[in-house]
């Protein structure tokens, strides 16, 4: 594992535009508290067993002029 890499135990979950509308809504230390104890930064044997069983992977990305683009690939 990289040393620098910021894990979640480590830092808060969630990017500073999403703590921006958390402390605007007045619910930044709970929703923190609840991030911590519920997001992690890998996935349970369950969930890997999960999704590679799926057949589709759905995608969301931003292009040049910052616009979001989403898209599913099925097969």
């Amino acid at each position: 594992m990289n040393s620098q890499r910021q894990t979640i135990s480590d830092h808060s979950a969630f990017h500073a535009g999403e703590r921006q509308a958390q402390r605007l809504a007045g619910v930044d230390e709970r929703i923190e508290r609840v991030g911590r104890a519920a997001i992690r930064d890998y996935l349970l044997p369950q969930h890997q067993a999960f999704f590679a069983a799926q057949h589709q992977l759905l995608l969301a990305m931003v292009d040049a002029d910052r616009q979001p683009w989403v898209a599913m690939l099925a097969g």
